[in-house]
């Protein structure tokens, strides 16, 4: 949407977003659960915390006990997996942070030098906040055991590529890696006096973080990123989907391309607000589905998805995040046989304002306020007996 609308259409439709979010998820506690994020922030043993089931299930004892089988040799069996100490204490596995909604170049008409495919973007307001949450989440890592930061989009304001370049010149600041997410305002590049002649925002996005993809690719086990671009007959045009998943100390993590490539409505420049789930080849439909069935463990409720959109249906849904009918064809996903209760759940940004629900086969919805505001920066704490710790706000 446009600098003026960025997000004005939340002011109306927040509250029925609630409403209908949770009724739209088929779990029955979702009331509750909107208010499992302590009000003072604190990440002591507060209602955030969900007890999950053990996420390394059927590790045979350390004496070999059980039904284990036997080397063919007759030496004594050793288990092949070994048990993280967190799991055998209970205690704090690792955290990871999440910030959301950057927004560079907000309120500039042209940020950098001119036109969209542009450079040298000057420090303000934004960049001064992006900075201090830098050093937040710098300061707090060795506290809380911070290993990786999920950006969840809208690193710029109107998808030029000086914004682009000039958030990921301050994130590179980071102590930790972080996760490029992209959000709508990163998609259809404009500025004032021009725009970009389709929603290429994705391949200006996807060449800013190139050597960042490139590192968490050596980072992390497992890492899988969706090949592009693609047709996309949505739009007519070509699109890069940044979908890509990963394995870290036993949890398994997602990164989720919801955002809309059709153009905003009444004369604004840019996407409109919208989530859409692309399914057709190459798509996001079908890259999460066939991810899912590879990499899923049943009940684990190991796996966190991070994407822009939180992933709900709304009272006005022609206006912002998913329809009704893809939510019931997420909800059917979510349930199938082989992927039932995989999810833990999802971390979103988009409303720039905070909430947490029930979602689907009660995965968690976990949104958090606007990073430009306040420097906001939520952590996230993992622990070796399920529980997930998600109510601190530095």
């Amino acid at each position: 949407m446009g600098r003026c609308a960025v997000t004005a259409w939340w002011l109306v439709a927040l509250w029925p977003l609630v409403m209908a979010c949770g009724d739209s998820s088929g779990g029955e506690d979702a009331e509750d659960d909107a208010d499992v994020v302590p009000a003072d922030g604190a990440d002591g043993d507060g209602a955030d915390a969900e007890a999950l089931p053990d996420v390394s299930p059927d590790i045979e004892p350390e004496d070999g006990g059980g039904d284990a089988d036997v080397p063919a040799d007759g030496a004594d069996a050793e288990a092949d997996v070994e048990v993280p100490a967190c799991v055998l204490s209970g205690e704090r596995c690792f955290s990871f942070a999440q910030v959301t909604d950057l927004h560079v170049g907000e309120g500039v008409d042209d940020y950098g030098t001119p036109g969209w495919d542009d450079g040298d973007g000057a420090e303000d307001d934004r960049t001064a906040t992006l900075r201090f949450a830098v050093s937040k989440i710098n300061m707090a890592a060795e506290e809380y055991d911070i290993r990786f930061v999920a950006a969840t989009g809208d690193y710029a304001d109107s998808g030029e590529r000086s914004e682009a370049m000039k958030a990921k010149e301050i994130l590179d600041q980071l102590r930790v890696p972080y996760l490029p997410v992209l959000g709508n305002h990163d998609t259809w590049p404009y500025t004032a006096g021009e725009e970009a002649p389709t929603p290429l925002g994705d391949q200006v996005f996807e060449e800013t973080f190139a050597d960042q993809f490139a590192l968490l690719a050596t980072l992390f086990d497992g890492f899988s990123k969706a090949p592009g671009p693609v047709s996309n007959p949505d739009c007519g045009c070509s699109s890069r989907f940044q979908n890509y998943g990963f394995d870290y100390e036993g949890y398994h993590f997602i990164v989720l391309d919801l955002v809309t490539r059709d153009h905003a409505p009444l004369g604004y420049p840019g996407v409109h607000a919208e989530a859409e789930l692309f399914d057709f080849t190459g798509g996001t439909w079908p890259w999460l589905r066939d991810h899912l069935v590879a990499t899923a463990m049943p009940d684990a409720r190991n796996t966190f998805v991070f994407l822009h959109h939180p992933p709900l249906v709304t009272t006005v849904g022609l206006f912002d995040c998913l329809s009704p009918d893809e939510v019931d064809r997420m909800d059917g996903l979510l349930r199938t046989d082989g992927i039932r209760g995989a999810v833990w759940g999802f971390f979103a940004g988009h409303h720039h304002v905070e909430y947490v629900m029930s979602a689907y086969d009660d995965q968690h919805v976990v949104v958090m306020p606007a990073t430009k505001e306040e420097a906001a920066v939520r952590v996230v704490q993992l622990f070796g007996d399920g529980r997930v710790e998600y109510g601190t706000i530095l």
